[in-house]
């Protein structure tokens, strides 16, 4: 039996047992219920590990036992096969699957996702022996709020036994006993550990001032004296004055000594704990509130009506740099929820714009949590997963970015918004292609072409992005047929944008089939008009065109159109188009040597490598690589050379697109030949065989 079966029949098993229907299991997870639908049917089979833990988790058992056939006493058909990717599976969690039956969950579930994210209070009774809420109990003690820590905590924790878990529980539990025993001493007039450590008494308002800066440093970094003017209506001689008296307590470290610019910070002796105890509820949320206020109307001139920043990332204020995530932090800690949530996705948007990709994720995902707390509308939680989607995509998350997307199209055609589902489906389309899935993609492509019968425009892109995968996949003939239709779409309705990306379309087909003189009748049309309308395609023309002149033996052209595609690219913020531009490019001057500086190009190569290498985009990843060998060739570097084709090699022939592993192979050869080396007519071989199997 296959490992993804055993896994749907465990899950179904599992959830008869606890009277669970799909809705309740994708609420507790945080997942679609149409989606889950489709995991548990076998139709989609990409569900990340961070679900996969949390179904776990709200299971009461491991991701392990989920993947073993009999763990539950279930009847399991086939157990007695391991295929391989169950044993892949073994190898990465480091437990094998046919270790023995792991112990039977108890039939009431712990504390689920949902409950965790939304603040509920826990149930009475927990599973038996597997005490998962100890860390966040002490979590929470100390006010720590993070979904990134808590996730890597469910994953160790699904690999635990549970005896291993029952003796983490109560080493926790007893901490917090323990712990709390020492606050109500201290509620008792008992000297607290950090007051000890004081050199004086503070007042109720010096304690105040100190709790409030051990809200705002983790924010904001050292507290300068206006936040208390808007937090407390204190004046800044007040609160200079009360800076000086901590100071000299050694409770807080004032920096400069300066009434008018004075910034403060907690002195290293007071406990950081205690001293946010000093701000309780509901003023530590009303202060926090109000200067989250104050800065948003500071910020809130910077940006356009759907929320983009127009200038600086951040402002300056009196409070230093200020930017979204900042303010979105303040207003979560306030427990305003819809604030936050704006602010947090202004935040991701902006990082999404300076392509930190990781960092807008991590935005987004605060952004998810908040919809769940508020329950915000569909149209919204749209917006956010196509965003979170081309976050996870730039990071080489293919399966996640699927997942969102599905779940926006599934939306779409609910809303009867079929223009977004068509363009859904094309983005989908692409996505599988990554995953270098052929045949889905071919069909998400397809859908969308035979929706799109009413809107001729997007019905040539979407017969664009179809040419784009029939000839990654080798069918140039079909992509030829596509990029035709579509051409014929944009010249009946006089649509430049259409025109040219059907005739860069073409050119590239050319280029793979190894016809040069149509593809540079195709290219240079094409650059005749995305010189004055498509910018993005301008780039793109422009790479074609290097490609073109390298083929040609023309290196002085291939340059001049190389940087210039690359520094278009650079200007408009495509990090993968610059680097694309650049590996050619680097490529291009290990071919003349003598008019450059080798250590260029191999800056360019090995830059660009690593991109990809980040990304994920392995079609990319081989331009790359052929680019750093080819440098290294012309450095007269034998074995880096050598080490960097064999890898674009193998890369080409896992791409499973034969142009690319026709053109590592190619040029892998022609090295060898140069060489001398017997390997090369095997190699040669290997590219025309390669490119025979373009149809």
């Amino acid at each position: 039996m296959r490992c993804q079966d055993i896994f749907r029949q465990n899950l179904r098993h599992l959830m008869a047992e606890h009277g669970l229907k799909v809705k309740d299991l994708a609420d507790m997870v945080g997942l679609s219920p149409s989606y889950l639908s489709l995991i548990l049917s076998g139709e989609r089979q990409n569900l990340s590990d961070f679900h996969k833990d949390a179904i776990a988790l709200a299971l009461g058992t491991t991701v392990a036992a989920l993947y073993t056939p009999g763990a539950f006493g279930f009847p399991a058909d086939e157990a007695g096969f391991q295929s391989e990717e169950e044993g892949r599976f073994g190898a990465m969690t480091g437990r094998p699957l046919r270790s023995g039956s792991a112990p039977r969950p108890g039939r009431e579930l712990d504390r689920t996702l949902a409950q965790r994210r939304r603040g509920a209070p826990e149930p009475g009774t927990r599973g038996p022996g597997r005490d998962i809420g100890a860390f966040e109990d002490f979590l929470k003690a100390l006010n720590v709020k993070d979904d990134a820590l808590l996730a890597a905590y469910y994953k160790e924790l699904n690999a635990l036994s549970d005896d291993e878990i029952g003796r983490f529980g109560e080493v926790i539990r007893r901490t917090l006993a323990s712990w709390q025993a020492s606050l109500a001493g201290q509620q008792s007039e008992k000297p607290a550990p950090a007051d000890i450590s004081l050199t004086g008494p503070l007042s109720a308002e010096g304690r105040l001032f100190a709790g409030l800066i051990g809200w705002l440093a983790p924010i904001l970094g050292d507290v300068a004296l206006e936040v208390f003017e808007i937090a407390f209506g204190w004046p800044k001689g007040k609160a200079f004055r009360l800076a000086g008296a901590l100071e000299a307590a050694g409770a807080v470290i004032v920096s400069p000594a300066e009434e008018g610019r004075a910034t403060v910070s907690l002195a290293p002796r007071l406990d950081l704990r205690l001293a946010r105890n000093w701000v309780q509820s509901p003023l530590k949320e009303e202060c926090l509130g109000r200067l989250a206020r104050h800065l948003s109307s500071l910020l809130e001139a910077s940006h356009d009506e759907e929320g983009m920043r127009q200038a600086s990332e951040a402002k300056a204020t009196p409070f230093g740099e200020i930017g979204p995530e900042k303010i979105g932090e303040l207003f979560l800690e306030s427990h305003d929820y819809p604030s936050a949530r704006v602010w947090y996705e202004r935040a991701a948007a902006q990082s999404l714009g300076a392509h930190s990709w990781r960092l807008a994720k991590e935005h987004l995902e605060v952004v998810m949590m908040l919809d769940g707390i508020l329950g915000t509308d569909p149209e919204e939680r749209a917006h956010t997963y196509q965003m979170i989607a081309d976050a996870c995509l730039n990071l080489g998350d293919v399966d996640e970015a699927l997942m969102y997307q599905e779940h926006n199209i599934g939306y779409w055609e609910s809303a009867g918004r079929r223009a977004d589902v068509i363009m859904g489906l094309l983005r989908a389309g692409l996505m599988l292609a990554r995953r270098r899935d052929w045949a889905k993609a071919k069909e998400y492509l397809e859908r969308a072409i035979s929706i799109s019968s009413n809107d001729l425009a997007l019905q040539a892109r979407s017969r664009i992005g179809l040419a784009s995968i029939l000839a990654s996949s080798g069918l140039l003939k079909a992509a030829f047929e596509e990029l035709n239709k579509a051409l014929d779409i944009g010249t009946r309705l006089n649509e430049p944008l259409i025109i040219v990306r059907s005739l860069l379309g073409l050119g590239r087909a050319y280029l793979a089939r190894g016809d040069l003189r149509r593809a540079s009748v195709s290219l240079n049309q094409a650059l005749s008009l995305a010189e004055r309308r498509d910018p993005v395609a301008r780039i793109w023309v422009g790479i074609e065109l290097g490609r073109l002149s390298l083929e040609e033996g023309d290196y002085a052209r291939a340059r001049l159109e190389l940087e210039t595609a690359a520094d278009l690219a650079k200007v408009g913020g495509n990090l993968s188009e610059e680097h694309l531009a650049r590996s050619y490019l680097a490529a291009c001057l290990s071919l003349m040597p003598e008019e450059i500086d080798l250590r260029e190009a191999w800056a360019q190569a090995d830059a660009a490598r690593r991109f990809f290498e980040s990304t994920g985009d392995l079609r990319r990843l081989v331009v790359a690589q052929v680019a750093c060998a080819q440098v290294f060739a012309a450095l007269g570097d034998e074995g880096l050379a050598v080490k960097y084709f064999d890898q674009a090699a193998r890369a080409g022939r896992d791409s499973e697109d034969p142009a690319l592993e026709a053109y590592a192979c190619r040029a892998y050869g022609e090295y060898l030949e140069r060489l001398g080396d017997e390997l090369a007519p095997v190699m040669i071989e290997r590219a025309r065989w390669a490119r025979a199997k373009l149809k």
